[in-house]
């Protein structure tokens, strides 16, 4: 399993490998969630379950934006308040504002919910930073 940054060795047992081989191919988003076993030597995922990228948003509930103290400029929160007022839905939004390297603030709108598009994910990793928004399911 890789990013644009790193990667990692996944163990997928054959349970679970039979019920989601369509899913692991080379170039397909997927979410595992699993374990991390630290005790091999490099650490490695052990899967409990593969999710297709594209169901992810079928079991989400919450959108969480990670917004870095630099990115925490007038033009970039009305520009981000833009991109999300266009994708209203019913789904709660979570701002994670790093106001410095020890204060973090995490807000949960009241006003405003959202719908999940890839196109929103994008545009605001554009605006604020790769890896700075993730869906939540609770």
């Amino acid at each position: 399993l890789e990013d644009l940054d790193s990667k990692i060795e996944v163990l997928v047992f054959s349970n679970l490998y039979e019920k989601r081989t369509s899913y692991i191919e080379e170039g397909k988003l997927v979410l595992i969630k699993g374990k991390l076993d630290t005790a091999s030597d490099p650490p490695k995922v052990i899967a409990e379950e593969i999710i297709l990228f594209s169901k992810i948003k079928d079991t989400a509930h919450n959108l969480h934006i990670d917004i870095k103290q630099e990115e925490l400029k007038e033009k970039n929160l009305v520009r981000l308040k833009e991109l999300l007022s266009s994708h209203k839905g019913k789904h709660a939004l979570y701002l994670h504002l790093n106001l410095s390297q020890d204060e973090k603030i995490i807000i949960r709108s009241k006003t405003m919910k959202m719908g999940f598009s890839d196109s929103l994910i994008s545009e605001v990793e554009n605006l604020i930073g790769t890896h700075s928004v993730w869906l939540g399911e609770d």
